[in-house]
């Protein structure tokens, strides 16, 4: 009998511990599905609010995407092991439960990349373009967050159950949810700094200001009014390589320099002495580039620049622009100068050439022209009537004597280093001047007339114009 009343007893104590033991592992199991709500609800904008930061809606796209990325850790077995002894029981009770947060911080920029925006350079714009950086870089980290291979760390985080009545409600610690926020907009910020760095966008910065100071340069307007960057790249070396879109100046200059070579020869259908000199030949060319109706031809150049400095880079545009005038300068010189100019004749010998001399009626004249001083053509006139009664050549380092009647003469004369002929005398190179005293031959006098300027001169002279002469 004994046996039969204690066999109940015996089989009853078994069924009360797996009771028991059961009804732990479901709280544990309810705790953490709770835990786990709580922490998928967790207002992550509104934590990150409280930052104040300038790209507040970029912020908050991310933010969303770190929190869907958060996941409790053995939840279920943390929170069981917390309950050994009852002790958490109660109308307010904590779990310290482990969460897993994506970690950025440990990212580069190459792991999520996925393409930069396209670039127009000749009109960037770096506000637009930051703009569209940004977007770009969140969508891809977000991409990147919602993946299964997501870098994680791991935080220990109190969760407090609440009784009110018959419900329980679970809370995350809101400061420590905020801290995590604030630490991955910070890490993601920073990543992004990387990432903008990666797509040049120095580079973009630059070619804004090079663009803007190529609009206000005005050393050569067609140039310039046509020229804009297509591309500005930093080498890791240091400085730029700066491509632009602009007139092929050489094959603009050439067709500039033809114009003028024909412009020039058919205002001087004569020829001409010498060319212009090259300060009025650029000039020249430059006013023609600006009124060409030659139809502009686009290029490509590439420019190496020590700096992204705009003004530096528009220095560069106008060198290469400037040693290509001054090869079209040269040339257009030396076309004129095998083409146009005038050849100097063989000089005469020194001689009267017109009017008569002689010694034994007239009164001795002696003209001397020093070494050095040019050769010279000389006019002597009939002060009263004005009509020219003998011209002389004299060679330089010559002289002559001539015998003049007694009487008053004005004289005048050209020198020159080329001798081009009686029509065109010395040139346009050469000096004409005139006497301004009258000069009186009187009888049984001699005279000599040196044809340099001294010190103690009684003449003085006024210059003449060529055609004047």
């Amino acid at each position: 009998m004994k046996r039969i009343r204690f066999s109940p007893l015996l089989i009853l104590i078994p069924a009360i511990f797996i009771a028991v033991f059961s009804s732990c592992s479901d709280v544990a199991t309810r705790h953490a599905v709770m835990a786990e709500e709580a922490l998928a609800s967790m207002d992550a904008e509104a934590y990150i609010a409280s930052l104040a930061l300038e790209d507040a809606d970029s912020s908050n796209f991310l933010i969303a995407r770190f929190a869907e990325a958060c996941y409790l850790e053995d939840a279920k077995d943390e929170i069981a092991s917390q309950r050994q002894g009852g002790s958490k029981i109660g109308h307010v009770f904590t779990y310290d439960l482990s969460v897993r947060y994506p970690d950025v911080s440990v990212l580069t920029y190459d792991k999520i990349i996925t393409g930069y925006p396209e670039v127009d350079w000749g009109h960037v714009d770096r506000t637009s373009y930051s703009a569209s950086l940004r977007t770009a870089f969140n969508e891809a980290l977000g991409v990147f967050l919602a993946g299964d291979r997501v870098p994680t760390h791991r935080e220990s985080v109190t969760f407090t159950f609440t009784r009110d009545g018959g419900s329980l409600t679970a809370h995350p610690d809101e400061e420590a949810l905020k801290s995590a926020c604030r630490a991955f907009i910070s890490d993601a910020n920073a990543l992004f700094q990387d990432y903008r760095a990666a797509g040049d966008y120095l580079s973009i910065v630059a070619a804004e200001r090079v663009n803007k100071a190529i609009d206000t340069e005005s050393r050569f307007p067609v140039i310039f009014s046509n020229t804009s960057v297509r591309k500005l790249e930093a080498h890791e070396e240091g400085g730029y390589e700066v491509t632009l879109d602009t007139v092929d100046y050489a094959d603009l200059l050439a067709a500039v320099s033809e114009e003028v070579y024909q412009s020039y020869k058919e205002a001087n259908p004569d020829g001409v002495y010498a060319p212009p000199d090259d300060e009025v030949l650029g000039g020249m060319l430059k006013a023609g580039m600006e009124s060409t109706g030659h139809p502009l031809v686009m290029t490509e150049i590439v420019l190496t620049s020590e700096s992204d400095d705009a003004e530096y880079i528009c220095d560069l545009i106008s060198n290469v622009v400037s040693e290509q005038l001054s090869v079209e300068v040269d040339d257009l010189s030396t076309r004129i100068r095998e083409n146009m100019i005038r050849e100097s004749v063989s000089e005469p010998r020194t001689q009267i050439l017109r009017g008569a001399s002689n010694s034994k009626t007239g009164i001795p004249l002696k003209i001397y022209t020093p070494a050095k001083y040019d050769s010279h053509y000389i006019k002597i006139n009939d002060a009263s009537t004005g009509d020219t009664y003998m011209t002389i050549y004299i060679r330089e380092g010559d002289s002559i004597t001539v015998y003049l009647p007694v009487g008053r003469y004005r004289i005048r004369y050209a020198t020159g280093k080329k001798w081009y002929g009686f029509s065109e005398l010395f040139g346009p190179d050469g000096d004409y001047l005139a006497f301004n005293e009258t000069i009186s031959i009187k009888k049984d006098m001699k005279y000599t007339l040196t044809l340099y300027q001294i010190a103690d001169s009684n003449l003085t002279t006024k210059a003449l114009s060529q055609e004047d002469f």
